[in-house]
């Protein structure tokens, strides 16, 4: 028989850990061309 209640806890364990991954990598993605403009601005000047 199939226990339903653990087969949607390793769903929602997957989905969770999905949705946490894109989360992050959005964020790296969204704050990288932050830094490196913030980086080079003070170089470019001089």
């Amino acid at each position: 028989m199939i226990d339903w209640g653990h087969a949607l806890s390793i769903a929602g364990g997957g989905f969770g850990t999905v949705f946490i991954l894109l989360a992050v990598l959005a964020i790296i993605v969204w704050a990288t061309p932050r830094i490196i403009i913030h980086f080079t601005r003070g170089k470019s000047d001089s």
